[in-house]
């Protein structure tokens, strides 16, 4: 697409947020059918999903909005699946059938574009980012003190065949996706959702997303919606030579990153979001291909319209339909209300911590994080009571339905292991991982 003057550059924007959606959703279709038509359409929900137990029979019967049970490799950060189970771990992801992009919405034009954690430049004493690591892995330890965590991602369930299926649990997207700083950004493979957050503004002291003001609109006229090429068929995991990797978070039991169809991009400290290139496979029409570099990020601008805002923030129930809150959110946005005035982290943090900066011991990490202003105490992060009450009582009326409502398992033998996964709460073995004990 020509950078110049064409509509949705910096100097024709669409004139609002709808047009963009419509203009941006045509162009998408069009580079469907055109790369259908090259043979060079990639991205199909077979490749690389489920592959134990067969491809499905027809690939247009899965649901454009399902999730799609796909076999991945879990990060090496993630120390909480055995190396023995990293054959059979799998994730739920958004279906990518007949999608050519990932999108991302901002409220203004940011530049360059770069990961919480690299929007601010560190000072020594700042220790490599160590303040939002251990808050991260003060965060990770919150999450597995769930037992239904800890079952689904590191003991695994037996839904066929003889080996435990691992569902993971993406502890650092989880950790980007409710409040904390991070290495990464937030993608999305539903424009809507793209669209909710290139309207929006999040408030950090009311912990609920809000319309732009009119304030805001004057110092930031244009709203941006990127799209993000989708190039790599088996992109579960997809790491790039600048350093770049791809991800989808997609569903998981706390709910803010299905709601929003969830991907992740891991960009390095000094990457800008919008410039990595890659060399794209062109067919010369004689049998050769040759490699041409290409953008994998595309721009579009809009100018935001404070009535068209606030209609679409009312439509979403106040950003609701994307961020609905559950027990996460709110034990972890009091958590951070605290950080603000006494800043707080757990020798169990340390520890964890520990595994992936093994240079450093405990006593280094604890002299480094007091200079910082932190707090270390005994007391590791969890659920109070009354949040697991909250947690199973929805879970066993209709949230366990719910959540296996639209995920697929593909293959002729899917609806055997889908109805093996969504009786797992009655189940003898598990039943008592689903219970409030």
């Amino acid at each position: 697409m020509a950078e110049s003057n064409f509509i949705g550059s910096k100097s024709n924007p669409f004139p609002d947020a709808i047009s963009a959606i419509a203009g941006i959703d045509n162009w998408e279709h069009k580079v469907v059918e055109n790369r259908k038509e090259s043979g060079l359409f990639y991205i199909s929900p077979t490749s690389s999903q489920f592959v134990p137990f067969g491809m499905p029979a027809s690939i247009d019967n899965i649901p454009p909005g399902s999730f799609v049970v796909t076999a991945t490799t879990p990060n090496s950060g993630n120390i909480h699946v055995p190396e023995s189970a990293r054959r059979h771990y799998y994730k739920f992801k958004p279906n990518l059938w007949h999608r050519a992009f990932l999108y991302r919405g901002q409220n203004g034009d940011y530049a360059p574009c770069k990961p919480s954690m690299f929007r601010y430049k560190k000072s020594k004493k700042e220790h490599y980012y160590l303040k939002e690591c251990i808050i991260n892995d003060e965060f990770e330890i919150l999450i597995f003190s769930l037992p239904l965590v800890w079952l689904l991602t590191t003991k695994g369930v037996k839904i066929g065949g003889r080996h435990p299926i691992h569902f993971g649990t993406d502890f650092y997207g989880l950790s980007q996706h409710y409040g904390n700083k991070t290495s990464l950004l937030d993608l999305t493979s539903d424009i809507s959702a793209a669209l909710f957050f290139s309207c929006t503004t999040y408030d950090s002291a009311e912990h609920k997303y809000k319309p732009l003001s009119e304030n805001h609109l004057r110092v930031h006229p244009l709203g941006v919606i990127y799209a993000y090429d989708i190039l790599n068929p088996d992109f579960a995991i997809s790491a790039f030579k600048d350093g770049t990797q791809l991800s989808a978070i997609g569903k998981q039991l706390f709910k803010n990153p299905g709601c929003q169809n969830g991907f992740l991009i891991d960009l390095p400290i000094n990457t800008d979001f919008e410039k990595p290139l890659y060399l794209f496979p062109v067919p010369d029409g004689k049998g050769n291909i040759t490699r041409e570099p290409v953008k994998r990020v595309h721009k579009f601008y809009f100018r935001h319209d404070k009535a068209l805002i606030d209609l679409l923030y009312e439509k979403s129930d106040e950003g609701k339909i994307f961020a609905p809150g559950d027990i996460l959110q709110r034990h972890w946005d009091n958590v951070l209300d605290e950080m603000k005035s006494v800043m707080r982290v757990s020798y169990k943090a340390i520890e964890s911590n520990l595994r992936r900066n093994p240079k450093e011991t405990v006593e280094t990490l604890t002299k480094k994080l007091k200079s910082l202003g932190f707090e270390i105490t005994e007391k590791s992060q969890s659920f109070s009571d009354n949040e697991l009450r909250e947690f199973y009582y929805e879970l066993n009326n209709g949230g366990w339905d719910n959540f296996c409502s639209d995920i697929v398992f593909p293959g002729s033998d899917g609806h055997k292991y889908w109805n093996a996964f969504h009786d797992l709460p009655s189940t003898p073995e598990y039943r008592d991982y689903f219970k409030f004990n």
